[in-house]
């Protein structure tokens, strides 16, 4: 189900951290679905964070971290193909 917080677009609340609520995904204002992954530990108590992220991934205050979806190359190759390997 979506549902929006303010600016934020998310799915349903799948648990809590430091008080803040933890989506199953959230959407940027561009339309890119993300993912929750984990929650960074000490990320609150430090004020900055010393993490290097990916290009598919982002962190929501207090320390949420989410990323999109893999997608398996398989699906661009043909039929048949057995090794199965992620973007």
């Amino acid at each position: 189900m979506e549902k929006r917080t303010q600016a934020l677009v998310h799915g349903d609340v799948i648990g809590r951290f430091l008080d803040h609520d933890i989506y199953d995904w959230v959407e940027d204002p561009y339309g890119q679905r993300y993912f929750f992954a984990s929650a960074i530990p000490g990320a609150a108590s430090r004020g900055v964070l010393n993490i290097t992220l990916q290009t598919n991934q982002c962190v929501i205050v207090p320390g949420l971290l989410y990323q999109t979806a893999s997608t398996p190359i398989e699906a661009f190759l043909p039929a048949g193909q057995s090794d199965i390997q992620y973007l």
